[in-house]
């Protein structure tokens, strides 16, 4: 998008991307989306070209993204009520398709922010749509980073690391494929 006009200067992920939701960009440049629907991370360079998939049907619903400074990527899963934490360096082909750990989020996480020490701010809904309304703001406490400030904290009663599922336990949904 041109600031200065207003127009596209560009478009790219036709045919690649479902419904896309969460969009972040790397230190590098590569731009990381979350598409919600076909259930997928995916990294691409500022060319559009898929460089690695980060996520295919680990995760039920992501949405909101980030990446923290040292290239984790962590995706709010609306469905799984969690935050999952993925490998974003290029580096690290072997990595693609990895959970490094999922956060438990009371309620329904639809955005994610990392601050530079590394603390997981996330918005959250009550997901009760139509229903009745409600939103807020939480840290979550992230065990797997030392250098949080939010891991000296006692965590919440209702904040933990939730155990990885087998691949086969999520992946069983079918997964929508281009026309």
């Amino acid at each position: 998008l041109d600031l200065r006009t207003g127009e596209t200067i560009g478009t790219f992920g036709e045919g690649t991307l479902w419904l896309p939701l969460g969009i972040a960009v790397s230190p590098y440049r590569d731009i990381i989306v979350a598409d919600q629907e076909a259930r997928l991370v995916l990294m691409f360079d500022c060319q559009g070209v898929v460089l690695r998939t980060l996520a295919e049907r680990l995760l039920l619903s992501p949405q909101g993204l980030c990446m923290g400074s040292d290239q984790r990527v962590f995706v709010a899963d609306f469905d799984a009520s969690a935050i999952a934490v993925l490998d974003g360096r290029v580096d690290a082909p072997e990595r693609a398709n990895t959970l490094i750990a999922r956060l438990a989020v009371q309620g329904k996480p639809v955005g994610v922010a990392v601050t530079a020490c590394g603390d997981i701010i996330a918005t959250v809904c009550n997901g009760k749509f139509g229903v009745e309304r409600g939103g807020w703001v939480t840290v979550v406490p992230d065990p797997t980073n030392a250098s949080s400030i939010c891991a000296a904290l006692p965590a919440p009663p209702t904040a933990s690391v939730l155990p990885l599922a087998p691949a086969s336990a999520i992946s069983s949904a079918p997964t929508p494929t281009p026309a």
